[in-house]
């Protein structure tokens, strides 16, 4: 409970400066008046296309892992897994997700764990390699290396290739039948399954991409609307930072701390650090009224299959013993 109120409290401090500095740019005031309600409606838009995006890589994961969740039911559980990490502790909806996954589909929660780590290691490396060739193509426009950005996307790759290896070995030295001994050996069994299925995991890497185009677009617009046009490699390296920011889970939702790093990137490429917080609490606005809107419509459905719990758990189990095996 300490550690949550202090994320809030950090938080709310967060965005109290945030505002309270938008406040006091009479320019910055003058951008927000001007932007057009179509323009609002359009990066709403854009934000709950890449809900759904974001639902189907869901779904491309968890059919590696052998269970076939239907679209519907994935995009209303990840907006119910988004929502939550705002009033939970820093990334509680993963709790959230891990509690009706066992429920309704008897799945592991050491299976969970490894799908969790793959799904946002694999996403943290897209973002820093998608990153690292922004860099490279604008450096190749402006003839500039900014060797900071180069150093975080490199050292943030080359930290989820290690730590990922560094499990799956130290994971293959669980000896005995004990329950950690077996929790361990499940964990490696879903990372492998990863490894194992080069078809699906290919699906996925293009969802991540997807995902990635689709949030990047979301900020692009942002920056449009407060009178900024972002070239395309910038934007591969404000996303990308932005992306990675969210290793960080903080505070709520990662209130401040995306928005530092979409500031910090934006920098880079010499857009005023007003104007680029600014766009930043745009995109994350539009993110909130389809997170909001969305999981607070998905919670009567997800409670009803939850109480309905696994129709097909046992075989389920039998399946991933196999697997395990």
């Amino acid at each position: 409970m300490k550690g949550k109120r202090l994320g809030t409290v950090i938080a709310l401090v967060a965005l109290a400066a945030m505002l309270g500095y938008l406040a006091s740019q009479s320019d910055i005031l003058d951008a927000i008046r001007t932007i057009p309600v179509w323009m609002a409606v359009v990066i709403v838009a854009v934000s709950a296309g890449a809900l759904v995006v974001q639902a189907v890589q869901f779904q491309t994961a968890l059919r590696i892992q052998q269970i076939d969740m239907p679209l519907l039911e994935s995009t209303a559980l990840t907006a119910a897994n988004t929502m939550a990490n705002y009033y939970l502790p820093a990334r509680g909806g993963m709790v959230v997700r891990a509690a009706y996954m066992k429920r309704v589909y008897a799945f592991p929660l050491a299976r969970y764990g490894a799908l969790t780590v793959s799904v946002t290691g694999l996403t943290i490396l897209v973002a820093a390699l998608i990153g690292v060739v922004g860099i490279a193509v604008n450096a190749a426009i402006d003839g500039e290396l900014d060797q900071r950005a180069l150093v975080a996307f490199g050292g943030i790759a080359v930290a989820v290739v290690v730590g990922v290896g560094s499990a799956m070995l130290l994971t293959g030295f669980a000896k005995g039948d004990g329950r950690f001994a077996e929790t361990v050996r499940s964990f490696r069994a879903g990372i492998a399954m990863w490894i194992d299925d080069r078809g699906g995991l290919a699906v996925f890497l293009f969802w991540t991409v997807a995902l990635f185009a689709a949030q990047g677009l979301r900020l692009w617009l942002a920056f449009r609307a407060v009178g900024v046009s972002v070239s395309f490699s910038g934007m591969m390296i404000i996303q990308g930072m932005a992306a990675m920011a969210f290793v960080l889970a903080l505070t709520p939702g990662n209130v401040g701390i995306k928005e530092g790093a979409v500031v910090f990137s934006s920098s880079l490429l010499g857009i005023d650090p007003g104007i680029a917080l600014l766009a930043s609490l745009i995109d994350r606005a539009a993110a909130l009224v389809v997170t909001f809107g969305v999981g607070l419509a998905s919670v009567r459905f997800l409670s009803r299959r939850t109480a309905l719990g696994s129709n097909d758990g046992s075989e389920l189990a039998a399946d991933q013993e196999s697997a395990e095996g």
